[in-house]
């Protein structure tokens, strides 16, 4: 899902099977993507459609992977887009056009969409993104506090949990400009998985090779020393 999101491509993901089970998976192949079990799923009797409702989601799995933001409507040319689904931030950047474009573009207000899943019982945050190592502050407070100042002085947002949409106006609508945002909430959230790494994957059986071989060249040594102090 990666690959489509850094290079800004849209994209669905469609992974229906009912019959997904948390220990069989998809049953096919080894797989097991589907965003839908019904094992997961409540009786039909006290569901309903509402948006804000507890029960719209009943019987989903991997909503934490799959139900991310993304820019749904952009004042602009989009020029970058990431998502890191182990701490719920986005960062986007885009371009006012220039030239007859620039002409055509009606509007300045943009839309993105931000899950109320991420945002439920949290606040979310917008900031610039600029380079703070050129701001010299005594404490990491002052830093964060110049960073509101800078946010506020470049953009007005306001956030609609209900439609769950972030609107972003930017104060400097000049042709060719390129505005450069995060957004993230607080408190984070939890990574949904430990990630490995190298060591993770394959420390102990680095280990275990590291020392054999040691080994065998300890006892090489001590065979060319006992040879050549003429012990054998």
């Amino acid at each position: 899902m990666r690959a489509p999101l850094l290079n800004v491509l849209p994209r669905s993901l469609w992974n229906y099977n009912p019959d997904n089970t948390d220990q069989e998976g998809d049953n096919w192949n080894g797989e097991n993507f589907s965003w839908f079990s019904q094992r997961r799923a409540m009786p039909k009797f006290p569901l309903d459609h509402e948006q804000t409702s507890l029960h719209l989601d009943g019987g989903s799995r991997i909503l934490d992977a799959v139900i991310r933001p993304y820019p749904a409507k952009v004042a602009g040319i989009p020029l970058e887009f990431n998502y890191e689904m182990m701490n719920g931030e986005m960062s986007f950047s885009w371009m006012i056009p220039q030239g007859t474009e620039h002409d055509h573009l009606r509007a300045h207000e943009t839309e993105i969409f931000f899950p109320s899943l991420l945002v439920s019982g949290r606040k979310l945050l917008l900031e610039a993104r600029v380079d703070m190592s050129q701001y010299k502050c005594d404490d990491e407070s002052e830093l964060v506090k110049k960073l509101q100042v800078l946010t506020e002085e470049r953009y007005a947002y306001t956030y609609d949990e209900r439609r769950q949409t972030l609107f972003v106006i930017p104060k400097d609508t000049s042709a060719g400009i390129k505005h450069n945002i995060r957004v993230r909430v607080w408190p984070p959230i939890k990574p949904v998985f430990s990630l490995n790494d190298f060591w993770s994957d394959f420390g102990v059986w680095i280990s275990v090779v590291g020392s054999a071989l040691v080994a065998i060249l300890v006892a090489f040594v001590i065979s060319i020393v006992s040879v050549w102090m003429g012990y054998d």
